[in-house]
């Protein structure tokens, strides 16, 4: 099976086909660690008073470093999140005809997936799953 899926998506567009996606997955990288550890030492600027007495010494403190990396993970997910919306309808699109059973793509790059999204969604289709994201991104941040 997954070398038939290789062979079908090759055969669907070349190479380019398996990194369509690619240069939205790095353009969003860049921002979303830009937003997240500017959040984070932020936020653990703000809470450290409050939570530890001892961390002007440069002590780490693991309850002010898991609120602030929560914070900022839930943050920087939110922020990127219509990028990631973008990269994902870019992955995940297969568009298959009922009579003939033929898939072809539905969109050749991020300008397509944004035209589409604006048409049929408007702003609101770039915050689908803002919620799931920032409670998968937050623990792991």
């Amino acid at each position: 099976r997954l070398l038939e899926c290789i062979r079908n998506i090759y055969k669907e567009g070349g190479v380019r086909q398996f990194y369509l996606s690619y240069p939205t997955t790095v353009a969003m990288n860049i921002p979303v660690f830009a937003v997240y550890f500017a959040t984070y030492e932020k936020v653990k600027k703000t809470i450290a008073p409050h939570i530890a007495t001892n961390l002007e010494d440069g002590n780490f403190n693991p309850q002010v470093h898991c609120v602030a990396g929560g914070m900022a993970g839930a943050i920087a997910a939110a922020c990127s999140n219509p990028l990631d919306v973008i990269k994902t309808r870019l992955q995940t699109q297969v568009t298959s005809h009922e009579r003939t059973g033929e898939t072809k793509m539905e969109f050749s790059g991020p300008r397509q997936v944004v035209q589409d999204l604006m048409k049929t969604e408007g702003v609101r289709g770039f915050l689908r799953g803002v919620g799931a994201r920032m409670l998968y991104k937050a623990p792991g941040a």
